[in-house]
């Protein structure tokens, strides 16, 4: 079997289109301003070398580049957008001829269940993508204890040799200290604060779309959001109407009532969370006009 016919996924009821994979490596040349240092002249030379294609020398020689799969891959998906990080971790891991064993949020646990009988329904070998679950089964046991016994015996893995997650600072950081033991590869897309800067020459209808866009969807609960706003004092006042005006139109509700544009929030612990920032927030506030 080729490693993944996508087109086959059109005959699976989980698959509406087909997916091409491209996999690509791009070697851009530096150019530096030259220095009577050696040392930098030799690590020109080198970058030089590197960022150009070998000639090859009166058809004497040659020269190929062999392509070859890493192994086991692991995967730790985020349960904000569950079939979009599996997607991302597991196609370009399975395209380029590796196996996958992938770990989901617990909050978010059947989406790559259903991505494996996608796989599964386009003739993907049988141990090529596996799922690993938490299982839940004590509430004497934490799932958070539970959920990082799990991903730490996943990542310590010894034929385990590349490791992709998604997820927060404190995870990323400890995933990087355990895959060091070892030189795993591993590739981290971690939180972030965004901000989102409004100078007055704006278009403000579009700035303030821009600022819902950056804010509101899936509940805020994305890696990206815009968290910061920052306006410039000519157009404040303004930009607060409009906002709070398109604030209170959302719809609030059932996330598969149709409409809806803001649902629950993830768990009620997390929901308690938010609230506390929105009491501090209140408390706390200030305002910098420049």
């Amino acid at each position: 079997m080729s490693r993944v016919n996508v087109k086959k996924f059109e005959v699976h009821p989980y698959s509406q289109n087909s997916t091409d994979l491209l996999v690509e490596a791009c070697l851009f040349k530096i150019h530096i301003l030259p220095s009577r240092n050696a040392n930098l002249a030799l690590f020109l030379n080198f970058l030089r070398f590197l960022g150009d294609h070998i000639p090859m020398s009166g058809g004497q020689s040659f020269a190929y580049t062999k392509r070859e799969p890493l192994g086991v891959c692991a995967g730790i998906g985020a349960w904000n957008y569950p079939f979009q990080t599996c997607s991302w971790k597991c196609a370009p891991a399975l395209a380029c001829g590796n196996t996958l064993v992938y770990k989901p949020s617990p909050w978010a646990p059947i989406t790559p269940v259903l991505l494996g009988e996608v796989l599964a329904a386009a003739g993907l070998p049988k141990g090529v993508f596996s799922v690993v679950q938490f299982a839940y089964l004590s509430r004497k046991l934490r799932l958070s204890q539970g959920e990082k016994e799990t991903g730490e015996a996943l990542i310590s893995h010894p034929d385990v040799v590349k490791v992709s997650f998604t997820g927060s600072v404190t995870t990323g950081q400890r995933i990087m200290e355990v895959c060091s033991k070892t030189l795993k590869k591993v590739t981290l897309e971690l939180g972030g604060k965004s901000p989102l800067i409004i100078f007055d020459d704006c278009d403000l209808e579009n700035a303030v779309k821009g600022a819902m866009m950056a804010n509101f969807p899936t509940q805020g609960e994305v890696c990206s959001n815009g968290t910061r706003v920052f306006v410039h004092k000519k157009i404040y006042d303004q930009f607060l109407q409009k906002l709070v005006k398109r604030t209170k139109n959302l719809k609030i509700g059932d996330p598969l009532e149709h409409g809806t544009l803001v649902g629950a929030m993830i768990t009620k612990e997390h929901m308690e969370k938010v609230h506390q920032f929105v009491e501090r927030a209140k408390q706390e506030a200030s305002f910098s006009f420049w």
